[in-house]
């Protein structure tokens, strides 16, 4: 098996609750939890409401989304501590995997006071060995 493009999450943290905001977000997108933290810390994540094939389309997606946001959610966004659009990846036996991201995206990425992160999920069973692959992939 190859490694493959799982999806994206926008993940969100703030030390504020950011309902209007979440009621917003989960309007345009697939909410996958918003809570807060037994330290107290809200945090929220969120899936693209059609997955796409690529991290392009799903971030665009989101950036997309944001552009819809009104004043009130727009400004719980900006005060959250964490926008990350998180790209996941499952991880079988490539020996290499590129992901190209154009230079439009990450300085619309940028603009909108976000970060990219990458998530590898390993296709291995704790003890080390290959998991079958139940799904096609």
């Amino acid at each position: 098996m190859e490694t493959n493009y799982a999806n994206t999450d926008f993940d969100l943290r703030s030390p504020v609750a950011f309902d209007e905001l979440d009621a917003e977000l989960s309007t345009l997108c697939c909410k996958l939890q918003y809570d807060r933290a037994p330290d107290g810390v809200w945090w929220a994540s969120y899936e693209a409401n059609q997955l796409n094939d690529s991290a392009e389309n799903d971030i665009s997606a989101f950036l997309a989304a944001i552009d819809e946001l009104s004043e009130t959610a727009r400004s719980q966004l900006s005060s959250c501590t964490k926008r990350d659009f998180n790209i996941g990846f499952h991880c079988w036996d490539s020996w290499a995997y590129n992901l190209h991201l154009p230079r439009t995206l990450v300085a619309a990425v940028a603009n909108s006071a976000a970060s990219i992160s990458i998530t590898l999920y390993p296709m291995r069973e704790p003890d080390g060995t290959p998991k079958i692959d139940t799904d096609g992939g």
